[in-house]
This record gives structure tokens, sequence and C-alpha cells, in this order.
């Protein structure tokens, strides 16, 4: 179920649908992780990277310029004052 999280997340074509279930499903995730399960927390781990991904962004070393994405990562500041 967990790995349906993942995708759903991730998914660049769904992404704007599914943004307002992030807390949701960081919810799902960590009781996830509390499973005896591994397939469970497996799954919970990796929907989890895709949801801080959504939330924090990612670290683009390339310049727009250069064919890189525009889109940067949140710093800790502008995370904790949002």
């Amino acid at each position: 179920m967990c790995f349906v999280y993942s995708q759903a997340f991730s998914v660049t074509e769904i992404a704007t649908e599914t943004t307002a279930f992030v807390s949701r499903g960081v919810e799902v995730c960590v009781r996830g992780f509390k499973s005896p399960h591994w397939e469970v927390r497996n799954g919970a781990t990796l929907a989890y990277a895709s949801l801080v991904t959504k939330i924090c962004g990612y670290g683009n070393t390339h310049a727009p310029a250069a064919g890189g994405a525009s889109r940067r990562m949140v710093t800790g500041l502008e995370f904790f004052k949002r």
C-alpha cells in the first residue's frame, strides 16, 4: 500500500492533484514504520522519501540556463518559517 503512496506523490502527471494529501501521506508512512512486516516498512520508507522531496524540494546543482530544472530545495530556515 505504501508503494502506491510513493508513486502517487512522485509521478509528475498527478503531482498537483496529490498535494492536498501530503500530510495524510506522512501520517500513513509514520504508521508504516511500526509494522512487523518488512515489506510495509520498506514501502513506508520509499513513500516518506517521495514526500520529503515533494515538501522540501531537491538540491539541483545545474543552472537553469544549462538545462537544469529551476526548482530548488527549501532551506531549514525557510521550511520552519512557513
